[in-house]
């Protein structure tokens, strides 16, 4: 039996180009109008630029900043098959080499759940189980946000856009991290309990709950990012290291296409690996979302990508000490929707 009916670059795909400093450079080749967009430079030291459908295009936030929410030439248009670029050396200075992760959402009606916040806008798609939600807080522990995808998320992502002292917060709800814990997007440390920021409760299949915290619920604008997994397409979890070489593999029911690991009980970076900029088994070519670096090649920090997860091949402690948590989205499903089994990697 097929894991999914559809092909994950339906809804998951990576592009890369190179900038010629033009105000409109057209990236196409995606497959779909992206409702998510979150951009690297790979060889200047620039900041990340994510872009969503829900705020509109050129209003940038940075993952690895703490910054409001700005208006700037990045992502000028969404298209049916990508995006727009202009002139930012977030996303096109001339000679400059990019990397983009898009998601598609799409759905801007229907959302239900009897929240006590209504959302200001959203997209989301239950099928890939991608939520944005744009909403104003109200300051008040216990209030509810609709996601839309039908089950519970086990990926939240929460930035306050008007603020420029407050960071990304994250959580992986239904890992140790529990209804309390907390890690920054923006920042290497380590977990820190915050009871405020979700109000100790785990999402349902329909809200979210949020705390009095301002980073997650200030009477200001806020945007968060929701997954759920999708079998054979999308996985979050987090694993046990073993501090050796030959370190643990992670099942995921797929060929990950993008792999993002957090070490969750140390101050380490957030790593970052795609199968489009490292095509073979081996992922070694290091981007962190909480930094500006340029992509280098780093065998201390590698991991193998196969045909139903990834394993660890190294004893760094960014991701191979203590307790590490993932996301992962999918290039092929462990069964297709031919009932094949996924070619090996």
């Amino acid at each position: 039996m097929a894991y999914i009916s559809f092909k994950p670059r339906d809804f998951f795909n990576i592009l890369q180009w190179t900038g010629d400093g033009g105000a409109s450079q057209a990236q196409t080749g995606l497959g779909f109008q992206p409702d998510m967009t979150w951009i690297k430079c790979k060889n200047q030291a620039e900041n990340h630029g994510l872009y969503d459908s829900v705020r509109g295009v050129t209003k940038n936030i940075a993952p690895n900043l703490t910054a409001t929410e700005s208006t700037l030439s990045g992502v000028t248009a969404f298209g049916a098959d990508g995006f727009t670029v202009g002139a930012s050396g977030i996303t096109g200075y001339n000679t400059q080499t990019y990397v983009g992760w898009n998601w598609k959402a799409g759905t801007t009606t229907g959302i239900t759940g009897s929240p006590s916040i209504t959302p200001a806008s959203y997209s989301f798609n239950a099928t890939s189980g991608c939520s944005v939600i744009k909403y104003t807080g109200n300051t008040t522990g216990g209030a509810t946000i609709p996601h839309g995808l039908g089950v519970a998320p086990q990926l939240v992502i929460v930035k306050n856009l008007d603020s420029g002292s407050d960071s990304w917060n994250v959580n992986w709800p239904f890992t140790s991290l529990g209804s309390t814990g907390r890690l920054y997007l923006n920042a290497p440390d380590a977990n820190s309990a915050a009871a405020a920021a979700w109000n100790s409760t785990v999402p349902t299949s329909t809200l979210i709950t949020l705390g009095s915290n301002g980073e997650v619920n200030a009477s200001a604008n806020m945007i968060f990012y929701a997954f759920a997994p999708v079998k054979g397409y999308s996985a979050f979890g987090e694993y046990e290291s073993n501090e050796d070489a030959d370190g643990p593999f992670i099942f995921t029911g797929f060929r990950p296409a993008f792999v993002l690991i957090k070490n969750i009980d140390r101050s380490e970076g957030w790593d970052m690996y795609d199968t489009t900029r490292n095509p073979g088994n081996l992922a070694d070519n290091k981007l962190k979302a909480d930094s500006t670096a340029i992509e280098e090649v780093d065998s201390t920090v590698a991991i193998d990508i196969l045909s139903n997860g990834f394993k660890i091949r190294t004893t760094s402690t960014e991701i191979n000490h203590s307790t590490c948590v993932y996301a992962a989205f999918a290039e092929f499903p462990l069964v297709s929707s031919n009932s094949k089994a996924g070619t090996a990697r």
